[in-house]
């Protein structure tokens, strides 16, 4: 995010778009990175501690630092200028702990991505297999229809044989001849 705010609107989730629907959900989401919303983090000194310390972190990692040793790095950095310093002393395991399994969109859009690509996969063959072995019974009628005509058999007996309905062999038998 670019800007000090954005508004999210619940209706863009949705294929029909927003104000498509009688009722709107909105959120305000708020820039806190460092650099935006100053007038904020100015009269929210704990809100501007916390930007900093993800601040730090992310220059951290940005210098080549492996993510567990980056945000190490900016707890101890933050410690010594006193940013954070009660919460980062007292809870240190616990803040390293939510911060190493924070919630990473890319990530859960890429699990959600190949698990619907699989069940895609999944569904689309169970679909080819459906649609080939009724082609192949289909197929395997009109073989049947065809040699069954061949030998004179009449459209009753053949529908009585092959255990079909007499209009399935009268419509075989129109496409057959036809051909």
């Amino acid at each position: 995010m670019q800007t000090d705010n954005l508004m999210l609107y619940l209706s863009d989730s949705f294929s029909t778009g927003r104000g498509s629907g009688c009722l709107e959900c909105t959120c305000e989401v708020l820039n806190i990175n460092r650099g935006y919303n100053q007038v904020l983090l100015e009269k929210c000194h704990r809100l501007w501690e916390y930007s900093e310390f993800s601040a730090e972190i992310e220059e951290n990692i940005k210098q080549g630092m492996r993510r567990e040793e980056a945000i190490h790095t900016a707890i101890d950095i933050c410690i010594e200028r006193g940013i954070l310093q009660d919460i980062l002393i007292k809870q240190k395991a616990e803040v390293l702990h939510m911060i190493l399994t924070e919630y990473d969109e890319k990530k859960h859009f890429r699990t959600l991505f190949r698990e619907g690509k699989e069940e895609g996969i999944k569904e689309g063959m169970e679909r080819g297999i459906e649609i080939g072995l009724s082609r192949g019974r289909d197929a395997l009628i009109r073989e049947k229809v065809k040699k069954k005509l061949s030998r004179g058999k009449t459209l009753s007996e053949i529908a009585e044989e092959l255990e079909e309905d007499i209009a399935v062999i009268e419509q075989i038998a129109a496409q057959v001849c036809s051909k």
